[in-house]
């Protein structure tokens, strides 16, 4: 979220991107999305006031389509930005799948759809390849309202139109 705060300053701006598409992977390829908590081997864990360890929250779909749109926002598409995105859509494709119902927001995975669809409209060359591997997914359309449902449909059908 820090990252879009820095969205008006240029260099800085794909600096950060460029760092955080370096590190997201690794906890999200690392992650058994069945699990609310990021093991501490994945993520160091905090320390409470009263000298307990709490584990990491565990990344959402929902938590990932902040950063997504974000990164297709401001369009900064280089190799780890795209290498960045295919993890994060084998992560919603898992979690998807696995994850409990709780860890879940109605339409997540269609929002998600929407964003890649966007990246393909903008050129990205790995996004054909990973909104063909969302459009495969039983869940894609599962829990999303209508306006969700019909900002999908019209973005793939201006990704398609721009492959």
């Amino acid at each position: 979220r820090s990252e879009l705060e820095w969205s008006g300053k240029g260099q800085e701006t794909e600096a950060l991107t460029q760092k955080l598409a370096q590190w997201l992977p690794r906890l999200l390829d690392d992650h058994d999305e069945r699990k609310p908590k990021l093991r501490k081997d994945v993520m160091f864990s905090y320390t409470c006031r009263d000298g307990s360890e709490v584990p990491a929250d565990a990344f959402r779909i929902n938590g990932l389509n902040v950063i997504a749109r974000g990164f297709v926002y401001l369009d900064i598409c280089t190799p780890e930005v795209e290498d960045c995105l295919a993890s994060m859509t084998d992560y919603v494709i898992r979690s998807a799948g696995r994850s409990p119902v709780w860890m879940r927001t109605d339409g997540d995975v269609c929002i998600f759809a929407t964003i890649v669809a966007e990246a393909v409209v903008k050129g990205w060359t790995k996004a054909p390849a990973l909104l063909e591997k969302l459009e495969a997914q039983p869940s894609l359309r599962q829990g999303a309202r209508p306006r969700e449902l019909s900002q999908l449909e019209t973005a793939i059908e201006k990704a398609k139109m721009a492959v």
